[in-house]
């Protein structure tokens, strides 16, 4: 089994792409973090209370920083917010 955190896989087809998160996908990211009828479909399980609103692009771009620096961590700290 590969490491994901040696190499993030990327999963595609004709209508999505999953793939590791990156700074210049927050405007898009923005628009659904920040409806809050769509809040009930997160899973914020382990997220230590972030239950993934948003109301600015600021916030957005931080939580985006983070879960890069969570990856690039491997998950291994406890996180506080």
């Amino acid at each position: 089994m590969k490491d994901v955190y040696e190499m993030c896989p990327v999963l595609e087809n004709e209508k999505y792409l999953l793939r590791l998160v990156n700074k210049e996908d927050a405007e898009d990211l923005f628009r659904v973090y920040s409806d809050e009828k769509a809040v009930p479909y997160f899973n914020s399980d382990n997220c230590n209370g972030d239950i993934f609103f948003y109301e600015t692009l600021e916030r957005m771009e931080d939580a985006i920083k983070f879960w890069i620096w969570a990856y690039e961590d491997r998950g291994i700290r406890t996180y506080e917010f």
